[in-house]
């Protein structure tokens, strides 16, 4: 009998709707003020699996952001791991305790999936067992505890002048659905590559909704 580890890594870039493992955003807001932000995990294979997760520090919210270690106690997690059965959902707490100002800051976040049992298969005849772990990457954005929404919007840039990012969302023509959205943190700008075209356009931060542009 043969057996196989495979290793599946999944960023905060790639649609994550035929894996096993969800979460319900890869971009978690997070409010220090609240001091806990639950996270919600949902296994949805046919497999006991069990779960863990790995944090770093970022620059910048992107794919590429510069790596740094955490300073020790400023972001906390628990349980250190999770058991799933098929179906089962459950999450993992976070806790911030880093400085109390205006800068926001982000963190990578691995949340690790393996199979407690191997997956056998047959292949030309032989058995073969496979261990399948599954990474999927979220970013984990502590906001400012003093924040400060500020933007300018001409001549098709979008320009963020605030403290904290938020969120551009376009539709294509005058559809009711918003196909583009993109986060712009702060000192951060975005041009609209279309904006001679007739879309809705909107700039949504927190729970709050400001049209740039409508269809008449």
């Amino acid at each position: 009998m043969k057996k196989i580890l495979a290793f599946v890594a999944i960023n905060l870039f790639i649609s994550t709707s035929a894996n096993a493992l969800i979460i319900d955003s890869l971009n978690i807001d997070f409010l220090p003020e609240k001091k806990v932000h639950f996270q919600l995990i949902k296994n949805n294979s046919e497999q006991r699996k069990n779960y863990t997760l790995s944090m770093v520090q970022v620059d910048v919210p992107r794919e590429k952001g510069h790596e740094t270690e955490i300073e020790s106690g400023e972001l906390l997690y628990s349980p250190k791991q999770l058991t799933l059965g098929p179906g089962e959902s459950a999450g993992f707490k976070f806790y911030y305790t880093g400085p109390q100002d205006d800068k926001e800051r982000y963190y990578r976040v691995k949340f690790i999936e393996t199979p407690l049992q191997a997956h056998q298969v047959i292949s030309k005849g032989r058995r073969i067992q496979t261990d399948i772990t599954v990474s999927l990457e979220a970013i984990l954005i502590v906001r400012p505890w003093k924040r400060y929404f500020q933007y300018t919007f001409a001549n098709g840039v979008i320009r963020n002048t605030g403290n904290t990012y938020f969120k551009y969302a376009s539709s294509r023509g005058c559809s009711n659905q918003y196909n583009d959205s993109k986060y712009i943190p702060p000192g951060e700008s975005l041009n609209i590559d279309n904006k001679d075209q007739v879309a809705r356009r909107m700039i949504v931060y927190g729970k709050k909704i400001i049209s740039l542009t409508t269809c008449s």
